[in-house]
């Protein structure tokens, strides 16, 4: 496949520079050979077998006439190299707005949801669902919302049971860290998945973080109406508890952009307290290529003290039971060495290989790495050995910290979750 650079024809467009780099192309500005002033922006596909992506998304554009939607202006899938031209967009994308600002007035992030929300309730009413929604695909134009990046969308009669797109090399390919539960199991989808990931955007506008278990945008930013939290449980949420359409969460919104409008006092201006940007930061650096190698964790509850207590004593009835034969006769005297090592390998090799010892497994809980993905064998050894370094207070922190993390988890960098 061909390389580009400045100054390469494509079609009637001469590229100037590159905007940005998504899951499998390339974007770049670039204007018109004859009349300069008029700007497009031109995807390439980066490598043969996302050919298809480029293909795919043309052709859900071309059929999603929206003002809320980025308009597709020529496709070649046959050049060397691919290209999608489309209307180009100088205001940037939500997630630039929200890296410079940190999270958004609340009566502004009410706007771009209600955009958005117009944007997705054309697109399914098409029967197409994005599946790949995020701050980077909201791009903003004049104060108005530009939807974008339908690469990874889908018409309903093309959805089969799995809705996770891989590479070839096995690679996800999208943005896991906005994925909805379902689809990261790989299930059959609908518009309600969408849905998931507009709860997770609003409540990264409102608080300039990533939601974290079951905690609601109030908690973070306490000024704000308890009625975003109602609305925001809507979204993020279990499949069968969400909105059933975008035109109901559009529903809900137009009610409390009204409250809102009748008593604006409180949207004035950014004058509440910076939050934290937490947890994610160096997770947005990561994600620019938009391919990943490990599954996310999205919309997780952590386990606290006693229920991890309880599957402790549940491995250790299990250990005993196990050990039981050996209580009779001379072995017995050899209980007080084998019982620890056989615990510590017991420990090691659950956690290691099954991501949970056969304790949390019952209960329902796994252990995650805090980045992604199963905690692995050595933050299973790590977890093990600063907890009976800390003999037994490890779990004081459980109730302090806001992920009911003890040392141990801190020190391996794993959180204990409720397996949904």
């Amino acid at each position: 496949m061909r390389s580009v650079s400045a100054g390469t024809r494509i079609g009637e467009y001469v590229l100037e520079q590159p905007i940005g780099r998504g899951a499998f192309a390339e974007v770049w500005r670039a204007h018109h050979h004859i009349w300069k002033d008029y700007k497009v922006a031109v995807k390439i596909a980066l490598e043969g077998e996302y050919v298809r992506y480029l293909k795919r998304e043309g052709i859900i554009l071309h059929k999603l006439e929206h003002p809320n939607i980025v308009r597709t202006l020529g496709l070649d899938p046959d050049h060397d190299p691919p290209y999608l031209i489309m209307e180009y967009v100088s205001g940037g994308s939500l997630r630039e707005l929200l890296k410079r600002e940190g999270r958004l007035e609340p009566f502004r992030v009410l706007e771009i949801i209600s955009e958005t929300l117009e944007a997705l309730q054309f697109a399914h009413r098409q029967g197409v669902i994005h599946r790949d929604l995020k701050p980077e695909n909201i791009l903003l134009d004049n104060g108005r919302v530009k939807l974008s990046d339908f690469g990874l969308g889908a018409v309903a009669a093309d959805l089969t049971l799995s809705s996770v797109f891989r590479s070839t090399d096995g690679k996800i390919v999208g943005t896991p860290l906005y994925f909805s539960p379902e689809q990261q199991r790989g299930e059959a989808l609908d518009e309600r998945s969408d849905l998931y990931a507009v709860g997770i955007i609003f409540f990264e506008c409102l608080t300039g973080s990533l939601p974290a278990g079951s905690e609601v945008p109030s908690e973070i930013v306490p000024s704000l109406p308890r009625s975003f939290d109602a609305f925001y449980k809507r979204l993020y949420a279990r499949k069968e508890k969400r909105f059933p359409s975008a035109e109901k969460a559009l529903e809900a919104l137009t009610e409390i952009i009204a409250e809102a409008a009748s008593d604006h006092e409180p949207f004035q201006g950014n004058s509440f307290p910076q939050a934290e940007t937490r947890d994610r930061e160096e997770f947005y650096e990561s994600e620019s290529e938009g391919v990943f190698e490990k599954e996310h964790v999205v919309g997780v509850r952590y386990a606290g003290v006693f229920a991890r207590l309880f599957a402790h004593f549940v491995d250790l009835l299990i250990l005993w039971l196990f050990l039981g034969c050996m209580i009779a006769g001379p072995v017995r005297f050899f209980l007080p060495v084998a019982f620890p090592l056989i615990h510590f390998l017991y420990t090691i090799f659950f956690v290691g290989a099954f991501g949970a010892t056969p304790g949390k497994l019952i209960m329902g809980m796994r252990v995650r790495a805090e980045g992604g993905g199963p905690a692995d064998f050595f933050q299973a050894f790590a977890r093990y050995v600063v907890a009976v370094l800390s003999l037994g207070t490890t779990f004081l922190f459980c109730v302090l910290d806001r992920k009911k993390r003890g040392i141990h988890d801190m020190a391996a960098g794993t959180v204990v979750v409720w397996w949904d």
